[in-house]
């Protein structure tokens, strides 16, 4: 897992400062009293991750975010893409409703894949947009409710017809001292994880690190006293 990290404007909207970030190296900068990127005055930050969903705004809906009907799932779904990797400052992506490509990538006979070199791309599958540039980085729970992660986008939605996903307990609080700690307790737990307890874990994990609401004190003192499970183990 990486991060990756740019500014967005506040009056122009436009984004700048990509930049790819190694996991341990943005854990080991929050143990240490820094930020995942600096913060800088009159822009946005956006922190990505591998595995993150996207919704790339047709060109209407750039110029005015209301027009995104968050109701219309199968509208969105056509321009959800998924986070794949980042190379420096590149963000390659697939769209999220392909499992397989027909055509794979073969580099040593110069076949290039159905979507790209690599089967992921820096732009849309119709190459009218670059995915950084113009990318709304998404929260959807079980239960399939669409919305933006910032909650500064304004909304076009009935909260009457959104149904509410109730709390699930999955971890247990666990106490970590050091980041050799922490990666050790890390390995050990998840591999005892179902996939739903791991992807709960890992989703927690993210939203830590990258919460802009929490300070830097609160961050490290969630992560001194992460949740991981099974809960036996730690009880």
């Amino acid at each position: 897992m990486a991060y990756f990290v740019m500014y967005e404007n506040q009056k122009t909207k436009e984004r700048c400062g990509f930049e790819s970030i190694a996991t341990h190296k943005a854990i080991e900068n929050i143990v240490k009293g820094y930020k995942i990127g600096e913060d800088k005055e009159g822009f946005d930050k956006i922190i990505l991750s591998p595995g993150d969903l996207v919704y790339v705004p047709t060109k209407e809906e750039r110029e005015c975010s209301e027009l995104i009907d968050w109701k219309n799932i199968k509208t969105l779904l056509k321009r959800i893409y998924k986070i794949v990797s980042f190379s420096g400052k590149d963000l390659l992506c697939v769209k999220a409703d392909i499992s397989d490509p027909i055509i794979p990538t073969n580099i040593k006979e110069k076949v290039k894949g159905e979507i790209d070199w690599h089967n992921k791309s820096t732009s849309t599958m119709e190459g009218d947009v670059t995915i950084k540039n113009v990318c709304i980085k998404l929260n959807i729970d079980r239960l399939g409710n669409i919305k933006p992660y910032n909650n500064s986008i304004k909304l076009k939605t009935n909260r009457a017809n959104v149904v509410n996903e109730p709390a699930t307990p999955y971890f247990s609080k666990a106490s970590i001292s050091t980041l050799q700690q922490a990666d050790e307790q890390m390995l050990l737990h998840t591999s005892k994880m179902n996939p739903e307890e791991r992807m709960a874990y890992l989703q927690q994990l993210r939203e830590t690190t990258q919460n802009s609401n929490l300070s830097e004190e609160e961050k490290i003192s969630i992560l001194s006293k992460f949740k991981i499970n099974p809960s036996d183990e730690n009880s």
